[in-house]
């Protein structure tokens, strides 16, 4: 959606024009769900994120000629929201000593739990290639070590994983 669209949507449904809340709804509800998605990792508490956004855009506080970059602007503000709503879900894991938290799987198997069967190289590899998806080459590169070596630790860690689940049943 271009900027001159976005502003003009936004100054509408600033004087209660519902069509054109309807028309910001089609263009960018679900560019603010993916963003959302890709943080909390869970379909209805994305829903419920973008919803949320959603309507904290509809009533944008700040002056919305400012707007520069509206896609730039709901991606943000999806996964501020985003993070925000795990922080207050309060279930959220640390991978390891001074990196990001991520939320916790809703199926029984927590990052916890995955994280106590892996030894710390595999743990390293696991938060870049899975969490962060970087290449195998990138995570070769800063560990120092080849790529074919990170793609069978990969295997391994895939195989440790599997047998959790198999656990868990």
């Amino acid at each position: 959606m271009k900027t001159k669209e976005f502003i003009r949507l936004l100054e509408k449904i600033g004087r209660g024009d519902m069509r054109a809340m309807e028309k910001l709804y089609d263009g960018c509800f679900s560019h603010i769900f993916y963003s959302a998605y890709i943080v909390v990792r869970n379909r209805q508490d994305a829903y419920d994120v973008a919803m949320q956004v959603f309507l904290k855009l509809c009533n944008y506080p700040s002056d919305i000629y400012s707007i520069r970059n509206p896609e730039g602007l709901v991606c943000a503000m999806a996964k501020n929201a985003a993070k925000d709503f795990l922080r207050s879900q309060k279930r959220s894991v640390s991978l390891l000593p001074g990196h990001e938290c991520i939320q916790a799987s809703d199926d029984g198997l927590f990052m916890a739990d995955i994280l106590d069967c892996l030894d710390e190289r595999e743990q390293i590899i696991f938060e870049h290639r899975v969490i962060r998806g970087e290449t195998f080459s990138a995570v070769a590169e800063l560990l120092g070590v080849s790529a074919v070596t990170v793609k069978r630790k990969y295997k391994t860690i895939k195989v440790k994983i599997k047998n959790l689940y198999s656990k868990g049943d």
